[in-house]
């Protein structure tokens, strides 16, 4: 089950110092059932995308998304499309360095496409062309720089942002995905308006758009884990009719819900 070397076909292997880098390619198609690594591993997708199954937590990955596992995470793939990832081998003694100053390595994590991935993937790539004496103190600083960006999504905003953003999406969690701009209005008692700015100010996004896809990994959950007829989980979710839930799945997933629970349960 635990694998030191790669399921697809390595393209490029540099060794940095203590750190080992492989850009690897999948084909379309493929399929890998559930396995693990003995290295902690952070990777970013050059292009194509994928589904990624860890404990049972769907991530779905796409172009310049970067996706960290601890050592021993055993997980699994399905490859819709070609892929190519560049995979850093994080040793031992990174991690615990750290975790040290407060950085927690010890769950895996998933950053979507932001502006600044694509800037992380090229400087990394022009440092392992160069690979001089100062190659690995600086592939070390663009790591910290990944762990800095997770560091303030797992707070949920930027450092600076209001306590009262931090009380709405802990009260968002506890309560449902079906609440309203109104309802989030009612909770805070700040104006619309403000609501919106700040979902865009601190998390990229908007609140309707954050509650969509908090409901679309919910249903997903229920799609792999349980065996509900899909017309239970149309009305589960609270949509007007099965037309309406297919749309909104196949914005999200790219494929319909049936489709998509087949390749899954397979």
């Amino acid at each position: 089950m635990y694998k030191d070397n790669y399921m697809g076909d390595v393209i490029n292997c540099y060794l940095v110092g203590n750190f080992r880098i492989v850009e690897t390619h999948f084909t379309k198609g493929l399929k890998l059932l559930k396995h693990a690594h003995c290295n902690a591993m952070l990777s970013i997708i050059e292009y194509g995308d994928f589904t990624e199954n860890i404990s049972n937590k769907l991530f779905e990955i796409k172009k310049f998304d970067i996706l960290y596992k601890p050592s021993f995470t055993p997980h699994s793939n399905i490859f819709f499309k070609s892929v190519r990832c560049l995979t850093i081998e994080l040793p031992d003694y990174f991690i615990k360095k750290a975790e040290k100053i407060g950085i927690n390595l010890k769950n895996s994590f998933y950053i979507n496409n932001n502006s600044k991935n694509l800037n992380l993937l090229t400087r990394i790539k022009n440092e392992l062309k160069k690979n001089n004496s100062f190659t690995e103190k600086i592939l070390e600083g663009i790591i910290y720089e990944i762990f800095e960006i997770e560091y303030i999504k797992s707070k949920h905003v930027n450092t600076d942002s209001p306590k009262w953003m931090e009380s709405l999406l802990n009260e968002i969690n506890k309560i449902d995905y079906n609440l309203t701009l109104n309802d989030l209005s009612k909770i805070t008692g700040k104006n619309s308006i403000y609501i919106i700015n700040s979902f865009k100010k601190y998390l990229d996004t908007t609140p309707g758009e954050y509650l969509r896809k908090k409901k679309y990994d919910l249903i997903c959950n229920e799609l792999i884990n349980t065996k509900k007829p899909i017309v239970d989980i149309v009305y589960q979710f609270n949509f007007f009719d099965e037309s309406h839930f297919y749309r909104f799945f196949k914005k999200y997933a790219g494929k319909t819900p049936s489709y998509y629970r087949q390749i899954h349960k397979n």
